[in-house]
């Protein structure tokens, strides 16, 4: 959903350009949403609810202690007209009404409205929770199927999750990232910027440590870092003390 447009001052609040009518009467709002799916409107540098400050435009201040529901059940619905002022238990008992049980056993026509809500609106689990007053955890296994079966319900498919290098890097491509190492005059920095992925995994890579290949031939080790004998620690010491540079020790002893 695209960000909402800068508001000039002087400007409505709500205007039509900012909601779509559909059939059902909602003012669908066309702009920004929270993370939970509430449509939101900014007001003074605010990020407001936009059903309340619809609410408040066509009524008035909401009372304090007041709860703003939507009797259409559309999250993004901003139309006056479908917006009530509840107090909480009033609240509580308009969900109990509509079937929306709280902590008490819920109902199998409950479990299909949640499922055509999710499918329908995208809503965050945690958001269906507190809107039919349930754990979240019943919400993911009412929309897995594994809670009120239902045949002809397909689960939408998992939430993402972040994935491991072993999961997306593949066997055919770590056999590129070692043949580009070995056979190119390339850094390790280099595959990794041309891989898209981080350093650490192609040295891991290389290193036949990440998709392991028995017919893979580990690199000779980078003979600058190699460890030095004392002597040649001494060696080095004393020419640094009659003037060497580092730049020249460094390229005489490959360090």
């Amino acid at each position: 959903m695209p960000a909402k447009p800068y508001r000039k001052p002087g400007e409505p609040l709500i205007r039509p350009i900012d909601y779509t009518v559909n059939a059902d009467g909602c003012w669908v709002w066309n702009w920004s949403a929270r993370r939970k799916g509430y449509a939101s409107v900014w007001v003074d540098g605010r990020d407001l609810k936009a059903h309340r400050v619809a609410y408040e435009l066509a009524n008035g201040p909401i009372p304090e202690g007041m709860m703003i529901r939507r009797l259409c059940g559309n999250p993004y619905c901003v139309n006056p007209d479908h917006l009530r002022a509840l107090t909480p238990s009033e609240n509580s008992r308009y969900l109990v009404a509509a079937g929306h049980q709280g902590n008490q056993k819920i109902l199998p026509s409950t479990a299909a409205e949640i499922r055509r809500v999710f499918a329908r609106y995208g809503l965050d689990r945690s958001d269906l929770a507190q809107s039919y007053g349930v754990n979240p955890a019943t919400i993911s296994r009412i929309l897995a199927n594994t809670r009120f079966y239902d045949p002809d319900y397909t689960p939408p498919p998992p939430i993402w999750k972040k994935r491991t290098a072993a999961d997306h890097i593949g066997a055919d491509r770590a056999k590129q990232i070692r043949q580009l190492y070995l056979e190119g005059d390339i850094s390790q920095k280099e595959v990794a910027a041309r891989f898209g992925i981080s350093s650490g995994v192609v040295s891991r890579i290389i290193r036949n440590k990440l998709y392991p290949d028995p017919n893979y031939t580990l690199p000779p080790p980078n003979p600058y870092t190699r460890k030095l004998t004392p002597a040649q620690a001494d060696a080095i010491r004393e020419k640094i003390r009659q003037g060497a540079t580092f730049t020249a020790l460094a390229k005489e002893y490959a360090v």
